[in-house]
């Protein structure tokens, strides 16, 4: 029986092992003893998974294409970022906090 746990590990647990493997330089699930990747194999044998993969593989190339056809793509998601990040309020900046009313 499939679970939600089941579901989670399948999305998170390969995308942990990559992160760790660049910013460290290893996979500190394997290294640390947790093997998930018999578990993916077992998962990903199932109709659904099958899809969600080729669903990814698919978007994954589509997206690639559009970094491809248009190179100033990430300037602009980089301006994008920035113009919501200065309407944010800085840790300096007077906020108005909510009232919350006291307890009777």
């Amino acid at each position: 029986m499939l679970t939600q746990a089941d579901c989670a590990a399948f999305a998170s647990l390969p995308l942990v092992g990559l992160a760790t493997r660049g910013v460290f330089g290893e996979d500190l699930l394997l290294a640390d003893g947790v093997d998930y990747r018999p578990c993916m194999r077992l998962i990903g044998e199932r109709p659904s998974a099958k899809k969600v993969l080729a669903d990814r593989k698919r978007r994954h190339r589509s997206a690639l294409l559009n970094v491809a056809c248009c190179p100033d793509a990430s300037s602009l998601y980089r301006d994008r970022v920035n113009a919501s990040s200065a309407a944010r309020p800085t840790a300096g900046s007077s906020v108005k906090k909510p009232s919350i009313p006291a307890r009777r």
